[in-house]
C-alpha cells in the first residue's frame, strides 16, 4: 500500500463513503422515525410527539443528536409552560407514577432511553 502526503485535508467526497455521522462518544444521531416510535413507546400522544420532536431536532433536519437532546431537555426546566416543556413532563410522568409530578427518576428514565437510542 502506498502513502501519499496529502496537501490539504480531505473533503466528503473524497473520504471514506458516510455513514450515520457518529459523535466522538459513539452516539449517533436517531432518526425521526425512530424518535417518533421511541416517544409512542413511552406513552406520548401523536400531538405530544410532534410538539416534542419539534422540540428536540433543533436544527429541524429530521436526525437528534446528543446534543440537541441535552439542550432539549434542559430548556424544558427552563421553560416550564411552554407546549414542549408541557408535553414532556406529562411524557416523563408516564413513565412512572403518573401522578402529576414528574420525580428524577421519572426525568432520568426518558433521559437513558432517548440517550441509548443513539448508542451504538
Amino acid at each position: 500500500m502506498s502513502q501519499h502526503a496529502l496537501s490539504a485535508p480531505l473533503t466528503a467526497s473524497q473520504g471514506a463513503r458516510e455513514t450515520p455521522r457518529a459523535q466522538a462518544d459513539g452516539y449517533v444521531p436517531v432518526g425521526r422515525a425512530q424518535l417518533e416510535s421511541l416517544l409512542g413507546q413511552a406513552g406520548a400522544s401523536r400531538d405530544e410527539v410532534q410538539t416534542l420532536v419539534q422540540g428536540l431536532d433543533a436544527d429541524g433536519n429530521g436526525e437528534l443528536t446528543q446534543d440537541e437532546l441535552l439542550q432539549g431537555l434542559a430548556r424544558s426546566l427552563n421553560e416550564g409552560g411552554s407546549d414542549f416543556s408541557q408535553a414532556l413532563a406529562r411524557v416523563m410522568d408516564r413513565l412512572g407514577q403518573a401522578d402529576g409530578t414528574v420525580s428524577q427518576q421519572e426525568f432520568a428514565e426518558l433521559e437513558t432511553r432517548l440517550l441509548a437510542a443513539g448508542q451504538r
